[in-house]
């Protein structure tokens, strides 16, 4: 999925490679208005499928993310920062393998501590 603010040449964007993957429309300050499917979209902001609920970057947790994927019509969670703004896009996979990472690491800084105080 990709992300395009409105008003973009969505028939241009349509023959490209990939053009029959759902994009993000956003408005003109990069807010997120909803799901395009390029090959019947006509352009009308009321027809797009909407993006369901975002996710705050540097806020929300991986699991917020990863529920927003799950629950989103293309398996995409809409990324944002604090004024929510679109910063990008990640898919359940995406983010179940970034939580399984953060996860390993808790156990491999678990274990380090576990060494250092049996070495004390």
């Amino acid at each position: 999925s990709r992300v395009f603010p409105v008003g973009s040449d969505w028939q241009q964007l349509a023959g490209k490679p990939g053009g029959t993957e759902p994009v993000l429309v956003t408005d003109a300050d990069g807010k997120p208005l909803g799901w395009a499917d390029l090959t019947v979209w006509a352009g009308d902001v009321q027809a797009l499928e909407p993006h369901g609920q975002a996710f705050e970057v540097g806020k929300d947790s991986l699991r917020v993310a990863l529920d927003r994927a799950v629950l989103s019509p293309t398996g995409q969670a809409v990324a944002v920062d604090g004024a929510g703004r679109v910063l990008g896009l990640a898919g359940q996979e995406t983010v179940a393998t970034a939580i399984r990472a953060a996860r390993q690491r808790r156990a491999a800084d678990s274990e380090g501590v576990s060494t250092v105080k049996a070495s004390r």
